[in-house]
């Protein structure tokens, strides 16, 4: 019990943690996304807030591509903003646009290619690169394109998030989402976030 305890990101202490069914679906959506790690929850919504989250604190700068989805637009507009929170919005169809938003308290870069139904796009390697010269971390909703076409991981972005609700969920008869990355990553957003919040997904859905 006290090992457990002390570790609860890799034992069944409680199943709003861990659990069996869970966890063997984050295993193979990570393997959809060529990550070491997933950790599912219970929306899309959940999923970019969590990956956003774990990057950002008071007083840091992200930069967001324009046509993301609208719940991530008003995350960082209506929400983020009360916690002092900045952010700037580029077109993003060059990475130029990217280079040129970034400050120096620029922690986050957020991505979404397409985007959400003008299916604009970006050059996710070229993007990555500049961010990893920058020590910025990079997030992307890939939920559009699905791993069968993009696996972003594979460019160099750091965090993927997925609204299972559409194409990974197949038939539209469940909500969910995905967070895939490092075992770092995906570690410190279990511990810091996910286990605090609670965007629990149903181990019987």
């Amino acid at each position: 019990f006290h090992t457990a305890l002390a570790d609860a990101s890799t034992h069944f202490l409680y199943t709003r943690g861990n659990n069996p069914t869970v966890n063997l679906c984050e295993e193979k959506l990570a393997a959809l996304e060529h990550a070491e790690k997933a950790k599912l929850v219970r929306s899309g919504v959940a999923a970019s807030s969590l990956a956003i989250l774990s990057q950002l604190k008071a007083g840091d700068h992200a930069v967001v591509v324009k046509d993301c989805s609208s719940w991530v637009q008003y995350f960082f507009i209506t929400y983020l903003s009360r916690f002092g929170i900045e952010h700037t919005f580029v077109e993003g169809t060059d990475v130029r646009q990217f280079a040129e938003a970034i400050q120096e308290n620029t922690k986050l870069i957020y991505l979404e290619s397409p985007t959400t139904f003008t299916f604009k796009l970006q050059n996710l390697k070229q993007v990555a690169d500049l961010a990893k010269s920058k020590k910025i971390t990079t997030v992307i909703d890939n939920t559009w394109a699905t791993p069968f076409f993009q696996n972003p991981i594979d460019l160099g972005i750091d965090l993927v998030v997925h609204s299972a609700s559409k194409y990974l969920g197949g038939n539209s008869d469940l909500i969910g989402g995905v967070i895939a990355g490092s075992t770092t990553l995906i570690t410190q957003i279990f511990e810091n976030e996910f286990l605090h919040l609670g965007p629990v997904p149903d181990p019987f859905q």
